[in-house]
């Protein structure tokens, strides 16, 4: 800091220069002593109002309140909810342990909420969960509440398998296809294995989105639901579900009804997951059919390009992780090579 004091009739002003522009004024006091304190208050005060760096004792709960609410706008709706969740899971337990502040948040603890979330779940989903609170943190640095991300100093997470997805042999898609049938949600899955289409966006498709002319799907944004990627994308229509839709072409509204009534997530990831539990399937849930999708296009030498666009990867990067799979002698081959 080089703040210059000079007198002016019975006054001392104060002077300085931040990032090349000049800043002055008086300190309205006439002893020398006393302008050189009013100075430098007036100088930590520019400077924290320049850098927006804020108070260090913002409540935890607040934070996070306000982390959400800047993002709600660039996340769809289903992971906004699953962030939200997850935060206030984190909340609750900072509050069991009696600590409300951002900046108390310690490594220690950070470790012992690490080994309860190891305790009831999977490794991958605590590496996810701890992705969000890192996220969380990482705004917390950059608007300058704390000074470092206490989550990065965590370890790795170990017995987690990279680049290996788990996906249905033909065996099992047919032993799914054929079980799933004496159940409400059999079109679903049929369409699911064909589509690579998330949860959400299988639950929220309507007939209306379907050309069977072009034969395509139009994966749409609604008023209820957004995509993953808040973006819109086509797909083609494999010619095993062209009758499934030709039969309903008349109809209007959401695919997938129950009572009435939109299928119930959670009740539908229950109840699919114990029909595989019933066939003997490890390991497989709704999302499984997605990476079964992209696993078999592959594996049947479709473009990995084509497939990142059809399933809404924004790069290919995430589809990359399924490359072992692709063969080393690409044949164009298109999407009715699958055939299970």
């Amino acid at each position: 800091m080089n703040i210059k004091l000079y007198k002016r009739k019975k006054h001392w002003h104060y002077y300085f220069c931040y990032k090349g522009k000049r800043y002055r004024g008086s300190t309205y006091s006439e002893t020398k002593e006393l302008a050189n304190l009013y100075a430098q208050k007036i100088y930590n005060e520019f400077y924290i109002t320049k850098n927006h760096i804020k108070d260090s004792t913002i409540l935890l709960e607040d934070f996070i309140k306000y982390h959400l609410s800047s993002q709600e706008n660039n996340l769809a709706k289903m992971w906004a909810y699953t962030k939200r969740q997850l935060l206030n899971k984190f909340l609750k337990f900072t509050q069991e342990h009696n600590i409300e502040y951002l900046n108390d948040i310690s490594l220690k603890l950070l470790e012992k909420y690490k080994s309860l979330l190891l305790k009831q779940n999977k490794p991958k989903t605590v590496q996810n969960t701890l992705g969000v609170i890192q996220t969380m943190f990482k705004h917390a640095v950059k608007l300058k509440y704390i000074s470092d991300n206490p989550v990065t100093q965590l370890d790795t997470i170990r017995g987690i398998q990279k680049n290996k997805q788990r996906y249905l042999t033909q065996d099992e898609i047919n032993a799914l296809l054929k079980a799933s049938k004496k159940h409400y949600f059999k079109d679903l899955v049929m369409i699911g294995v064909y589509t690579g289409m998330r949860r959400g966006e299988l639950v929220n498709l309507c007939f209306e989105d379907v050309d069977l002319n072009k034969k395509i799907i139009y994966i749409k944004n609604k008023d209820n639901f957004t995509t993953k990627s808040r973006k819109e994308r086509v797909l083609p229509l494999h010619q095993n579900l062209y009758q499934f839709f030709n039969d309903n072409k008349n109809k209007k509204g959401y695919c997938f009804l129950k009572d009435g009534q939109l299928f119930n997530l959670k009740s539908l990831t229950l109840n699919f997951i114990k029909l595989c539990k019933n066939l003997d399937l490890k390991d497989v849930s709704l999302h499984t059919l997605k990476h079964t999708f992209i696993s078999w296009c592959l594996i049947e030498g479709i473009s990995i390009f084509k497939v990142a666009r059809w399933v809404g990867h924004s790069t290919t990067h995430i589809t990359e992780q399924y490359s072992h799979l692709y063969p080393e002698e690409n044949t164009n081959r298109d999407i009715d090579r699958l055939n299970f």
